[in-house]
Order: C-alpha cells, then sequence, then structure tokens
C-alpha cells in the first residue's frame, strides 16, 4: 500500500527543501563574514588560500563569505625546547637542552604564515637551534666547554637571536642546561681535579714550611746581630761583663768551704759604681 502525493504537495516538498538549503547556505555565509580573534593573537587573512597583506587584530572583524578565510596565531611569549646533539671541537659528543622564551611580530605574522606555515616551530626553530648549537660546542674542546660555558652559552644566545630576527622570530630569553659528556669523560675530569687539588694543597705545604724557614732565619739572624753587637759593646768596653754580673746579682754572696774563699764580686767596686751611676 503507498502513500500517493498530488503534485501540489511534491511541489510543497520541494520548496520546504530549497528553503532548508538556503537557510544553510545562509548560515554559513553568515558565519563565513564573522573573524573573531582573542586576545593575544593575530589573524591571518586568506583570499581564496592566498595570504592578504593585511593582518586581523584582537576582536570582531567581517570578511568576505566564500572568498575569505583566516588563521589564527597567537602572538604572546612561549616557549619552545629543544634537546641538542652535536661534538666538541676534540670530537667529545656534547648533550645538552636549550629552552627559549619568544614571540613572533605581531605585524608580519601573515608572511610568517605564508613562508612556514602554522607549525614554525618545528620548521624553523629547532633546526636553527641545533645548527647553532652545533657550530659553537665546535670551537670549543670538551675540558673548554666545562672551564669556559658562561662563554658558549653567550655565543650561543648571541647568533640564536639574531637568526631568529632574521624569521621575524623575537627571542627573549634563552636557557642552556649544563653541557652532558660521556661517564668516561667525566671521569677523566673528576680524576684531574683531585690531582689539581692534592697539587695545590702540596704547594701550600711548601709555602707554609718556606715561611716557617723564612721566619727560623730571620731569627737566627737577629740572634747573631744580637751577638755581634754583644761582642762590640765587649771590645768596646773591658767592664761590660761586670756591669751585666751587677744587674744579675741577687745581693747575696756565694759561700765557699775550702782552704780559701774566693769573692765573687769586689764590694768596693759595687759601691765604687753606685757611687759614681756608672
Amino acid at each position: 500500500m503507498g502513500i500517493l502525493i498530488d503534485k501540489e504537495g511534491r511541489v510543497s516538498i520541494i520548496r520546504a527543501f530549497a528553503l532548508i538549503v538556503l537557510i544553510i547556505v545562509g548560515l554559513s555565509a553568515l558565519a563565513g563574514m564573522v573573524a573573531i580573534v582573542p586576545a593575544g593573537h593575530r589573524g591571518v587573512v586568506l583570499n581564496v588560500g592566498a595570504v592578504e597583506d593585511r593582518v586581523l587584530t584582537e576582536g570582531f572583524h567581517i570578511l568576505v563569505p566564500f572568498v575569505e578565510s583566516y588563521r589564527v596565531m597567537e602572538v604572546r611569549t612561549q616557549k619552545y625546547e629543544v634537546d641538542c646533539e652535536s661534538a666538541s671541537k676534540d670530537l667529545m659528543d656534547v648533550k645538552t637542552t636549550v629552552a627559549i622564551n619568544y614571540h613572533i611580530d605581531p605585524t608580519s605574522v601573515n608572511k610568517l604564515y605564508q613562508k612556514l606555515g602554522e607549525n614554525y616551530q618545528e620548521r624553523v626553530i629547532a633546526p636553527q637551534v641545533q645548527e647553532v648549537v652545533k657550530a659553537v660546542t665546535a670551537k670549543f674542546d670538551a675540558e673548554g666547554l666545562v672551564q669556559t660555558r658562561e662563554l658558549a652559552k653567550g655565543e650561543i644566545d648571541r647568533i640564536l637571536k639574531q637568526s631568529m630576527l632574521e624569521r621575524d622570530v623575537f627571542v627573549e630569553t634563552i636557557s642552556i642546561t649544563n653541557f652532558k659528556f660521556p661517564d668516561t669523560f667525566n671521569d677523566a675530569i673528576t680524576a684531574k681535579q683531585t690531582q689539581i687539588q692534592k697539587a695545590m694543597e702540596a704547594e701550600n705545604k711548601v709555602k707554609e714550611a718556606e715561611a716557617i724557614a723564612k721566619q727560623t732565619i730571620e731569627t737566627a739572624r737577629g740572634q747573631a746581630e744580637s751577638i755581634r753587637l754583644i761582642n762590640e759593646q765587649l771590645r768596646q768596653s773591658p767592664d761590660y761583663l761586670k756591669l751585666k754580673s751587677i744587674e744579675k746579682w741577687n745581693g747575696v754572696l756565694p759561700m765557699y768551704t775550702g782552704s780559701g774563699i774566693v769573692p765573687f764580686i769586689s764590694l768596693d767596686k759595687i759601691a765604687n759604681l753606685d757611687s759614681t751611676g756608672g
């Protein structure tokens, strides 16, 4: 048993279908006319696939439906990390991680999109970081990278910022982790540092011994000079020894046993010295 639809009914269905299609097309056209760019982004306008010169700023914009479309590009500061493998001047394997904070030029996002597309990080940033790190580490031997690490980092920073600027990418800061080497090299560096430490300790001991010897020599020289002055005084004054004896005498005459008494000091001379003050 079929359903019978007269001619007017078929026309009504066709009209309803056409109206639905028109509504859909209208909504699509309306949606295609509206461009909304969120904060911290810019819009790249495409005219039938071709990149236009104008750049959409943040906010609401009207486009030509079915002709123009747009792509959103972030212009805020972003972070990107690259694991790098390179070789030093003496062919030692070097590994490091470079993290950069960057932003793209808001006025030229259309040019960046035209040349590199939306995944420009993988197309330009990662290869450029690898290239710069390889070029710089090749200028230093492995031990030089350890001893002058900041110099190598500064060179990477300078070259990378300049090369990225030429691609409309502004590098704000660059963070480079310590250069990593094979375990054999690390062991060799540790052993060398140990030897240097031992050598420094031995050198300090030698310097300390030299200082003690120098002090001893100075003391001996002082004592020798004192003896020389005493001898000189003895030569100039025969009574010098008598005077020194008087200075050390405690006032008690020594007692002697035996056949005779030998006086230690002549009392007359003592009195004579006291009266003359000599």
